[in-house]
């Protein structure tokens, strides 16, 4: 009986030695982070939040918006989550669970999110919700903050009021294989069905379609002025000048593209998986520059443009280490933090100095970071 008592007192003492070790590694990689980012501020997610992989943000001036887990679930902050309010959904009966991909917003407090299946709203950021009509929806596309766009099954619906009220017209056939590509301010609205680019001139009543070389899942429109518009399916540069009505083929490549950003016609971002490399295309994609060469075996997973000069990337597979800074537009990258991000999940900046990080950390703890870049001040190696 002696011997089974001191076994037992031996494992708890082995046992509180790992613990008292895992915390305290946990405290000691965290300063680090904080020391390596100026003026941040952390904040451990809702427990309930942590074992869902599916996080999406956004924000409106300095009021920040996350959603994880099962539709439709929000936390909310308006002091760089010092305090947050958490908004679950009350689910009606015959209600689907689903994963929530995205987060729209049209003011602070008109929330679109997208599920699974469905579109959800809420008008009072987040205390109510409704879900939007159709089955299987496609994306929600907003063309501005006043024109958007999403597509179900057989049906496209559609909003100039800034989702408001939408309208719900048919497509020319009953499929669930529609995507929205973009809605012009006079109504004109584009859809892609596989390899047909659709176009509809008179607010959804007909459509006429267009044979592309290639479609991709990631493909969408970016618009400016009232009727332009550049639209990449993959392999070429499609453009129009009159609302969709025609587009003209004005550039190709022989591997995939994908836009990650455009401040201007003239300053159009494009990554190409295939050789690693981020280009950046000038004067209606007549001419380009190549910004910066990917190690082989990286993945990049997103671009963030605090402004021109700064971009932060989150890469995998690479030296970069997950989360890189450039200052001079995207040609040098340098990795911001040693080791001890996991995984990221989201970067979002709302101003060209503060944003918001959602990572995991070590023992698969989840943080969000709310950090304010000093322009002027060195953070091992860069700023």
């Amino acid at each position: 009986m002696n011997y089974l008592f001191l076994n037992r007192k031996r494992i708890f003492k082995v046992f509180l030695s790992q613990k008292i070790y895992n915390t305290t590694l946990t405290s000691i990689l965290l300063i680090l982070l904080l020391t390596s980012v100026s003026t941040a501020q952390y904040t451990r997610l809702f427990t309930k939040f942590k074992n869902y992989s599916i996080y999406t943000t956004a924000s409106w001036d300095t009021t920040l918006y996350v959603a994880a887990g099962l539709s439709p679930e929000l936390m909310v902050s308006s002091d760089g989550w010092q305090t947050m309010s958490y908004k679950p959904y009350d689910f009606q009966v015959g209600t689907q669970l689903q994963a929530i991909k995205k987060i729209q917003l049209t003011g602070p407090s008109t929330i679109f999110l997208k599920g699974q299946q469905n579109h959800y709203v809420s008008k009072d950021t987040g205390n109510t919700w409704s879900v939007l009509p159709g089955y299987k929806s496609s994306r929600m596309v907003f063309s501005s903050p006043r024109e958007g766009i999403y597509c179900s099954q057989g049906k496209v619906h559609f909003t100039l009021d800034s989702g408001n009220t939408w309208n719900e017209k048919n497509m020319p056939t009953n499929s669930s294989g529609y995507v929205a590509i973009a809605i012009f301010p006079n109504g004109n609205m584009t859809a892609r069905n596989g390899v047909n680019l659709l176009t509809s001139t008179d607010t959804g009543a007909t459509w006429s379609s267009q044979i592309l070389p290639r479609s991709n899942t990631d493909d969408i429109a970016f618009l400016w002025g009232n009727s332009n518009a550049f639209y990449s399916p993959g392999n070429a540069v499609y453009q129009t000048t009159n609302s969709g009505v025609s587009w003209s083929q004005i550039h190709t490549s022989t591997d995939v593209m994908r836009i990650f950003h455009m401040t201007s016609p003239d300053s159009v971002y494009v990554y190409f998986p295939a050789n690693l490399q981020l280009r950046l295309y000038r004067n209606y994609f007549s001419s380009n520059e190549l910004l910066h060469q990917f190690t082989a075996g990286a993945r990049l997973d997103d671009l963030s443009f605090a402004s021109r000069s700064k971009v932060i990337a989150v890469t995998y597979g690479d030296s970069l280490d997950r989360l890189s800074v450039s200052n001079d537009g995207g040609h040098t990258f340098t990795p911001v933090e040693p080791n001890h991000i996991d995984r990221i999940y989201s970067l979002k900046f709302f101003n060209s100095l503060e944003g918001q990080l959602i990572y995991r950390g070590p023992f698969r703890h989840y943080f969000t970071l709310h950090f304010r870049w000093r322009f002027n001040l060195e953070c091992k190696g860069t700023n």
